[in-house]
């Protein structure tokens, strides 16, 4: 049984996952796992944009006060367009204003493909 240490944790963006993901099959030749090939198919399905995009609309969304890493994640993963669904992301745990949640919301519009 091959067992793995954790490194470290940090929460990714969809699209860094199956950048990650299509590196480590390029240095195999074998076929992918199965838990390869599942989160394969649920990236190609949910990454809504490319890991460039996905860097840049994170450090623009690092830049707003209240911003954290995990949030930041998960809104580049849904990219929001509403408020409701902005919403539902923060919950009660990150206090936003208004007027940072329309700037988050005028950010993701601006990366949605």
């Amino acid at each position: 049984m091959l067992v793995e240490k954790i490194v470290s944790k940090k929460p990714i963006p969809l699209a860094e996952v199956k950048e990650i993901i299509k590196e480590r099959l390029k240095d195999k030749d074998a076929e992918p796992t199965y838990e390869q090939d599942m989160t394969i198919k649920y990236v190609n399905q949910y990454a809504r944009i490319t890991r460039s995009k996905a860097d840049k609309l994170h450090k623009e969304l690092m830049g707003i006060e209240g911003m954290d890493d995990t949030l930041a994640v998960k809104i580049i993963d849904i990219l929001p367009v509403k408020t409701q669904t902005l919403e539902v992301l923060i919950q009660k745990k990150y206090p936003l204003t208004d007027a940072q949640k329309t700037q988050i919301l005028d950010l993701c519009k601006q990366h949605v493909e």
